[in-house]
């Protein structure tokens, strides 16, 4: 009897913490960013195949510049919202290996970044999940080592422009890619996380999200 009730006290835990995610419009403003991003970086790289003189002008890489960085500190204010109450939520429901500001400020902290968001997208991604997972996604895999590669792709691809005055560098054209491949991961991985949760949310009816 003195089992049963804790037990029935962890399933109306998680229950009650799965229903209090409040994370799918986070979700859905970070993913439609990622797209005006996704299509902002495919102007960029398609304007410096097809007018690589234009796009490399002072203004053009100027407004390239300030436009590419609005976007970059709006999206990531979003996406640590967002990432902030899909773990809260996980805590609440199951419990996690560490506190729910960790999801925001880790992304901060010098070699800490390089290693423990993916920990904690990971453990979001095993938590989340229909059954007991274990190992590691590899659509998380391939988003944290794109992340790591191209952290500082901006500023790389800045200095490959000024320094050769061509944006048709191996550099930057390497680049170029790189970045797009990232957005569309982060995209597929903040729609991936959402929609496991919201199943969680709405007890196995798939969840409204796209």
């Amino acid at each position: 009897m003195h089992g049963d009730y804790f037990f029935r006290s962890h399933e109306e835990r998680s229950a009650t913490g799965w229903q209090g995610y409040r994370g799918a419009v986070p979700a859905k403003l970070t993913m439609g960013l990622l797209g005006v991003g996704l299509l902002w970086h495919l102007v960029l790289f398609g304007g410096r195949l097809l007018a690589p003189m234009f796009f490399s002008s002072e203004l053009a890489v100027m407004l390239g510049t300030y436009v590419t960085l609005g976007l970059y500190v709006l999206t990531a204010i979003v996406f640590l919202v967002w990432f902030y109450r899909a773990y809260l939520t996980v805590n609440l429901a199951v419990g996690t290996v560490h506190s729910p500001d960790h999801s925001v400020w880790t992304f901060l902290v010098p070699v800490l970044n390089l290693f423990r968001p993916y920990q904690i997208a990971t453990e979001i991604w095993r938590k989340a999940g229909p059954g007991d997972e274990q190992g590691h996604s590899p659509l998380l895999v391939a988003w944290w080592a794109l992340w790591i590669v191209g952290f500082a792709c901006p500023l790389f691809l800045g200095a490959s422009v000024v320094a050769n005055g061509n944006a048709m560098s191996p550099m930057a054209l390497v680049l170029g890619l790189a970045e797009l491949a990232l957005t569309i991961s982060a995209l597929m991985v903040v729609r991936m996380l959402d929609a496991r949760i919201r199943a969680r949310q709405a007890q196995g009816t798939a969840p409204a999200t796209f």
